[in-house]
């Protein structure tokens, strides 16, 4: 894992907020709905594996996925990696 000195995450977490603070109000809004989108996607996966399943555990678990995939900025092409291979035949 690399180190990243806290200077420079203050630094970037600056510039970002300022870049983010420059947007004009269109940009804001839609960034905002496709978040609310994601989140309750998310919601109403988690809550649906709960309810089925009856262990909260895998509400949980449905939940983190697409929130860390977002947070962490993947693309959907990451979702094939995050799945394990599976081999046919030999």
């Amino acid at each position: 894992m690399d180190y990243i000195k806290p200077e420079a995450v203050v630094t970037t977490m600056v510039s970002s907020g300022a870049s983010k603070g420059a947007l004009p109000v269109k940009d804001l809004l839609i960034r905002g709905f496709l978040s609310g989108a994601l989140l309750g996607c998310a919601t109403s996966l988690a809550i649906g594996g709960t309810v089925q399943t009856g262990v909260p555990l895998v509400g949980a678990l449905i939940f983190g996925r697409p929130v860390l995939w977002y947070l962490d900025g993947r693309k959907q092409d990451s979702l094939l990696e995050c799945t394990p291979k599976v081999r046919h035949g030999k």
